[in-house]
């Protein structure tokens, strides 16, 4: 993550993130406490630009530290709505069932914003949804997805869904 906990106040359960999520300003950088899980009962929604979202570290952590936000309730877990959004280190799992006006549910994350969105070291656990099963893009310039794991979807929907992104790259080291 680009900031350690030493740094800035980490966040340590769901309602924090509710809190944080609800004011965060464009070019924030929201951490989680490392080794924490949140168990979340509705999709965190972020609107601003340019933020990350990381999983913290303190300046000794080895192996890495995790981070892992979980469903309670089968709900969409995080839905991105501001461009250049960054996921770092985290591990969703359990979402599903998030319905629009269409009908279809996006598993775990849902990214439906322009710009450019990076995800880095997470991994995304059992999700359910169609078209997607663990992550939704939509509607983006670019996607770059870096040493990720999709696991465990649901349904015979893609773990991953890209719709209108015209720029993807990913990568495994």
């Amino acid at each position: 993550c680009i900031s350690t906990v030493n740094e800035v106040e980490c966040i340590a359960n769901s309602d924090e993130l509710f809190n944080v999520a609800s004011r965060t300003q464009s070019g924030d950088v929201i951490v989680l406490c490392p080794n924490t899980i949140l168990r979340t009962e509705s999709a965190v929604r972020i609107v601003p630009h340019d933020i990350t979202l990381c999983c913290g570290a303190d300046k000794v952590s080895t192996p890495s530290p995790s981070c892992i936000v979980e469903s309670r309730n089968a709900n969409l877990i995080l839905e991105i709505r501001g461009d250049n959004f960054t996921l770092q280190g985290i591990t969703f799992q359990n979402g599903a069932d998030y319905y629009v006006s269409d009908q279809s549910s996006y598993g775990n994350v849902q990214i439906q914003a322009g710009g450019h969105h990076r995800i880095l070291d997470c991994t995304f656990l059992n999700g359910t949804g169609c078209p997607a099963s663990n992550v939704y893009v939509r509607d983006s310039e670019s996607l770059v997805v870096e040493r990720s794991h999709f696991l465990g979807g649901r349904g015979s929907c893609p773990s991953l869904y890209i719709r209108n992104v015209p720029y993807f790259s990913a990568y495994k080291s």
